[in-house]
């Protein structure tokens, strides 16, 4: 492939991840209100509910694809996600996952303002495209594109695995945290003496007003 080819190939993958991002933003935008749509006909229904949450994941998502490319469609991905939150808590209810005394946070959008991935470091032998099985620099397609229903990925067919990495921006948006461990002393000291473990714990941060996303590693 030429320079201005691969070039050219930056440029398009870069509008590609540009586009997955914003169709994830309007799809998150119109799961939540037909959430909002049901429970307006017929009140806080298990359906409606489920409908809610699965706006969560969209729109995280939608965060994670739109944070290093474009930053003002970030942000209208950061409230919408805020929004949706604050509504099903509101409708709904939240709380922290439990497994006898031990809690985790794993709600999508809590875990959203933490913008930490994860990455792997390995070493390549050998990979392919897998529309034309060719080597990568001898390849004319772009990963993540279909092509004639075949999607376009780098199928790595051996290699050795290093390490895996905490990163602020991983090169997949979406490998991110999934769940964080709450400690019971924390949560002792928030609730006060009439709580114990064991018990269960409301999730109230979506009633707050957003104090922004951490960066640890800006």
């Amino acid at each position: 492939m030429s320079d201005d080819a691969q070039v050219g190939a930056l440029e398009d993958a870069d509008d590609w991840i540009v586009k997955t991002g914003r169709d994830k933003l309007e799809q998150g935008r119109e799961q939540i209100q037909r959430a909002e749509a049901m429970v307006t006909q017929a009140g806080p229904t298990p359906g409606a509910e489920a409908e809610a949450r699965a706006a969560f994941d969209l729109l995280r998502s939608a965060m994670n694809w739109l944070e290093e490319e474009d930053s003002a469609l970030f942000e209208e991905a950061h409230q919408a996600l805020d929004a949706a939150g604050a509504f099903t808590r509101r409708t709904f209810g939240c709380w922290l996952h439990q497994e006898g005394t031990s809690y985790e946070q794993r709600c999508p959008v809590a875990l959203a303002h933490n913008r930490v991935g994860m990455s792997l470091a390995a070493i390549i032998e050998k990979s392919e495209c897998t529309v034309c099985h060719l080597a990568p620099e001898d390849c004319p397609h772009i990963a993540g594109r279909i092509y004639e229903g075949v999607f376009c990925a780098r199928l790595i067919t051996q290699g050795r695995l290093l390490e895996i990495s905490f990163v602020g921006r991983p090169a997949q948006p979406d490998a991110r945290i999934e769940r964080m461990s709450v400690p019971v002393a924390d949560l002792q000291q928030a609730l006060g003496p009439g709580w114990v473990p064991g018990m269960d714990v409301s999730c109230d941060r979506c009633l707050s007003p957003c104090r922004g996303v951490s960066r640890p590693w800006g």
